[in-house]
């Protein structure tokens, strides 16, 4: 189930012409009840507002609004079933067959844009009705997180200069080992005498992300700051970049780590080994 693995692609696609349908029975039911509704058929509704609203000026995460689409279930499900009986009505031939094929005309042309945008994958639909423009970016950053390597603890040295460590180069007061703790996207310093992870971090320091922006220790959060790609680029040797695609980078006659634009030159790339 890791993100853009094929179960997740699977699961992803599946979720997608749901939500369409999901919509589009919402339209029939606000198109088809439109006359009757009051308070108590629109509560559901109303929630869903207020949940948007709220989230507005709130924290706002993905998986906030799957309570909301459970809550506009029973409409797609109204409007379903006033549009099956609409057909119905009109295969019998009642008498306002006319009028209700001029209600049903419309309601088809909403349901080919529908579909049409949901099959779509046009990059102006992408980053504005599905808001899902960065999906590759996003999926190549999950499943490439930590390429080739378990959770674990690890040595890391830079590829041009192997005298030195990673944890040398960020601890300068000697506090912790060696040792890395890799953890998904975390790279953290282990205490210096148990395996335990200690509360530091590797992470881009200044609170900003632009080449050039030092690298250090930092109190562990998991922010964005925080978050590391590891790329293996041949046996034990690996590439370290941020979600923005800035390469971990260490300055051999500074001795100083940064974050800069990927070149591949070998200040970026790393030699990583499970520590003993």
């Amino acid at each position: 189930m890791v993100d853009g693995h094929s179960a997740n692609r699977a699961i992803t696609t599946i979720c997608n012409y749901f939500i369409v349908f999901l919509w589009l029975g919402i339209i029939l039911f606000l198109i088809f009840d439109f006359r009757k509704l009051d308070a108590y058929k629109l509560i559901f509704a109303i929630t869903f507002i207020g949940g948007f609203l709220f989230h507005l000026v709130w924290e706002a995460k993905g998986q906030y609004t799957i309570i909301y689409a459970y809550l506009m279930i029973p409409y797609m499900l109204r409007g379903y079933q006033l549009l099956l009986r609409r057909v119905c009505n009109i295969s019998l031939g009642e008498k306002e067959a006319k009028e209700k094929r001029e209600t049903i005309i419309p309601v088809v042309v909403i349901a080919l844009v529908v579909i049409v945008i949901g099959i779509s994958n046009n990059k102006v639909v992408n980053e504005t009705i599905k808001l899902n423009g960065d999906k590759e970016r996003y999926e190549s950053y999950m499943s490439h997180q930590i390429d080739d390597l378990d959770d674990g603890n690890y040595t890391i040295i830079p590829e041009n200069d192997s005298s030195v460590t990673l944890a040398g180069l960020i601890d300068n007061d000697k506090k912790y080992s060696d040792k890395f703790a890799v953890d998904c996207s975390l790279i953290s310093l282990c205490n210096k005498n148990s395996n335990g992870i200690s509360d530091q971090s590797l992470g881009i320091l200044e609170g900003k992300i632009d080449p050039g922006t030092s690298v250090g220790l930092s109190a562990t959060d998991r922010s964005i700051f925080q978050r590391w790609i590891v790329k293996k680029i041949k046996d034990n040797t690996y590439t370290i970049y941020d979600e923005y695609n800035l390469a971990l980078t260490y300055d051999k006659k500074e001795k100083k780590l940064s974050i800069e634009q990927y070149t591949g030159d070998k200040n970026q790339q790393w030699v990583i080994y499970l520590a003993k």
